[in-house]
């Protein structure tokens, strides 16, 4: 659930779009999962979520006091996973079709959040968006979109966390 105040008034919506890319099949589609999936390692391939925001109505806004993000934690294995958190660079990626090979660019020079730990599993994970929605409501684009990455830490065998996309109709 994406969340904004502009004090006084709160507005929730849902994600535009949001998907997963997977290296381990890099022409599929994971758009209508209700998974979003991050992972790394020898016992999981690269899987990396991007999640696009409505900005209809926050372009030009000076009165954003507050922008959220709420993504439930269906499944961590194992327990102590991190995740950075970067702008992605295009907007031009829809969930219905973007792939491995197709996947937008994200500014790795400027991430929105580093190692940012992931609570346990069956919990809302709240992220603080302000500072990054405030600098997109600057710009004309309608939304704007983040890519989550795993942290790898050196040599595990591997990581990986689901969040519940806006598919799923369990949360």
């Amino acid at each position: 659930k994406f969340t904004l105040t502009f004090a006084p008034t709160i507005q929730e919506s849902a994600p535009l779009d949001d998907t997963f890319v997977r290296d381990s099949s890099p022409d599929n589609n994971h758009g209508d999962y209700s998974s979003l999936t991050t992972s790394y390692g020898t016992s999981h391939d690269a899987r990396y979520p991007y999640i696009k925001l409505d900005m209809t109505n926050v372009v030009g806004s000076p009165l954003i006091s507050e922008a959220t993000l709420e993504l439930y934690v269906k499944d961590l294995d194992p327990a102590g996973m991190n995740i950075n958190i970067y702008p992605v660079v295009s907007e031009s990626w829809f969930e219905d079709t973007v792939t491995w090979n197709t996947q937008p660019g994200y500014d790795t020079v400027d991430p929105i959040y580093t190692n940012l730990v992931i609570p346990p599993e069956s919990t809302w994970m709240t992220i603080d968006l302000t500072t990054f929605i405030t600098e997109q409501a600057a710009t004309p684009d309608s939304s704007a979109s983040i890519a989550i990455l795993p942290v790898e830490n050196g040599g595990a065998a591997g990581l990986k966390t689901k969040f519940s996309s806006k598919e799923d109709v369990n949360v």
